[in-house]
């Protein structure tokens, strides 16, 4: 059968992207790397991302992104504009925040490889 990964694969549209919650480097490094492993094995394009949340376990909360596009998913797909995130009630994500998500410690980046 198909795995859970494969499936979601099967399933995204043109241009859709896989977005899943994906611990912390710094408690779960090990199971990161398995699961971007895995995933890359699934999909063309898997990336490691991760940003602040104040609640979360360390304080780190990890992504997991993942297309069959080649498209650079640091890259905002619609760049908002102050209004925008206003309009929207933002008040922790931006586009450079997005951005900067990617941006991996050396020690994460070796790991991921």
């Amino acid at each position: 059968g198909q795995t859970y990964y494969e499936l979601i694969r099967d399933a995204l549209k043109e241009g859709g992207v896989l977005a899943s919650q994906a611990e912390s480097p710094w408690l779960h490094l090990p199971l990161i790397a398995h699961v971007v492993a895995f995933n890359r094995r699934v999909f063309p394009n898997v990336r490691y991302a991760f940003s602040a949340v104040a609640t979360y376990p360390s304080g780190i909360m990890g992504y997991l992104l993942a297309a069959k596009s080649d498209r650079d998913l640091s890259v905002p797909a619609r760049v908002l504009n102050d209004d925008d995130i206003e309009t929207m009630g933002l008040r922790f994500y931006n586009s450079d925040v997005h951005r900067s998500s990617f941006a991996l410690p050396q020690f994460v980046k070796k790991a991921l490889q």
